[in-house]
């Protein structure tokens, strides 16, 4: 099996590494940007079981449709890192 000269594998390495830093820096975020949009919503059901103002259709499928795009955020940072590494 042919390997680049070892120079050029500490260099992978490097690049890698800064690579995975990005990604875990990117996971932080995600995971706070959850937890925040977790605790909105619950302030946000606690509010309506309470009597809080009525929140419109609209609105309620805007707070679904921003848990969706999470996921579908995730998946461009995985295809953004992927993109990276290639």
């Amino acid at each position: 099996v042919p390997l680049p000269p070892l120079a050029e594998q500490h260099r992978i390495v490097a690049r890698i590494e800064q690579l995975m830093a990005l990604c875990d820096s990117l996971e932080q975020q995600i995971n706070a940007t959850t937890e925040k949009q977790t605790e909105l919503l619950s302030n946000l059901i606690r509010a309506q079981s309470q009597g809080g103002a009525a929140e419109s259709p609209q609105r309620a499928t805007h707070a679904r449709a921003q848990v969706i795009d999470l996921a579908i955020y995730r998946a461009s940072i995985g295809c953004y890192a992927i993109n990276k590494l290639a």
